[in-house]
């Protein structure tokens, strides 16, 4: 996972020549598109600012498309999704704005929602997500705003916190007296 690799062989340099186009997506927001889709048993899944689709792999008919409301006051950032995971039938999806989203991926439901963060403190959902065993793995972003920053894993069940990992040790943590200083509270980010 993650090595922006497959070892698949169906394509290769000898019949790559051969490939046609079968459809095409056209979202509803034709800016940045920055996240790279997930293809499950037939299901192309692609995720574009404020919403989730689902289409037919093979014939690019949409199955369903999930929106999230997103404060029209946070986009003072440029609002990109960078991706989804999935886990069984629960496709997974961080929106910048700080919601860690649970969807049904067979009905495009939302199974839960929580919020991680206020976005007002500088704060983002800049990555996709990992899944490990029943764990999201997710970093947040500062968007440059100078913020400390942590790694977290979140139940797939309901989204609460499991555990979190400061990427800038806090005071009484061990380490925090290498940042002179209030440096500290500038934080590191861990994407």
């Amino acid at each position: 996972a993650s090595l922006r690799y497959s070892g698949l062989t169906q394509i290769n340099r000898d019949n790559v020549k051969s490939l046609q186009l079968k459809w095409i997506y056209a979202p509803k927001y034709l800016d940045i598109m920055q996240a790279t889709p997930l293809v499950v048993d037939g299901v192309f899944y692609i995720v574009k600012n404020n919403e989730v689709v689902a289409m037919d792999a093979a014939t690019g008919r949409k199955f369903w498309t999930f929106y999230h409301t997103i404060p029209p006051e946070s986009k003072a950032y440029v609002m990109v999704a960078k991706g989804l995971a999935i886990s069984g039938d629960t496709l997974i999806w961080p929106t910048y704005e700080g919601h860690l989203i649970a969807i049904d991926a067979k009905t495009g439901i939302s199974i839960w929602d929580r919020t991680l963060f206020d976005w007002h403190k500088g704060f983002q959902l800049n990555m996709a997500p990992i899944i490990v065993g029943d764990k999201i793995i997710l970093g947040i972003d500062n968007n440059e705003r100078g913020v400390d920053c942590w790694v977290g894993a979140y139940d797939i069940h309901t989204g609460k916190e499991l555990w979190r990992f400061n990427t800038v040790a806090q005071p009484g943590e061990p380490g925090h007296e290498t940042w002179g200083g209030d440096s500290w509270k500038l934080g590191g980010d861990p994407i």
